[in-house]
């Protein structure tokens, strides 16, 4: 997919658990995290930062003016399942933590189609610019061209309502669980994003 795949080697799911446990013990700092969990498991988190990267448009605004959308993972077992929605239901819980008055802005890999799809859907202004590191480590770095997705935040709320399902405010929490049988999250995750 990449081309050279000899970075696959080294994207293992212990490679993927110790950089989202530290992505997530640093992310208390800068943003808010909610998790969604079916029978007390884990099947997906979301991430944001207070202030994030624009990308290559909107230069005219302030950096502070963007809260960025970090991370988006559902395990691929859950995705459009009939036991929820839970990209939109994580996103809307994410979205409702941040500034209401400000852009929102996320990245993803152009050729991620299911993305771009689902970012469409919420009425995301998309661009094609620039590059996203979808793996690195010591020895690789991979950068592949980058869809950038802009909203503002309330229009991006009101999107997100208008695709969910009631009865879901319990299912989430705004921290990553503490306990060592919730967290990392189940290895199926790191296998649905390496595919």
């Amino acid at each position: 997919m990449f081309g050279d795949d000899k970075w696959l080697d080294e994207a293992t799911p212990e490679y993927f658990f110790q950089m989202w446990k530290q992505d997530l013990d640093e992310q208390e700092k800068v943003g808010p995290v909610v998790v969604s969990e079916v029978d007390a498991s884990i099947v997906g988190f979301a991430s944001a930062e207070w202030s994030g990267d624009r990308g290559d448009r909107y230069k005219d605004l302030p950096d502070d003016a963007f809260q960025e959308i970090r991370e988006l993972y559902v395990l691929k077992d859950h995705q459009g399942s009939e036991d929820g929605h839970h990209g939109t239901q994580l996103l809307l819980a994410l979205v409702k933590l941040l500034n209401p008055t400000k852009k929102a802005v996320a990245h993803a890999a152009a050729k991620n189609s299911r993305i771009r799809e689902f970012m469409s859907d919420l009425k995301a202004e998309i661009h094609v610019d620039g590059t996203v590191v979808v793996f690195q480590n010591r020895n690789v770095k991979i950068d592949v061209p980058r869809a950038t997705f802009y909203w503002n935040v309330k229009d991006l709320q009101s999107s997100l309502e208008s695709r969910s399902r009631p009865g879901w405010a319990g299912r989430f929490s705004s921290k990553p669980p503490r306990t060592a049988h919730t967290w990392p999250p189940d290895k199926r995750l790191v296998e649905t994003v390496r595919r």
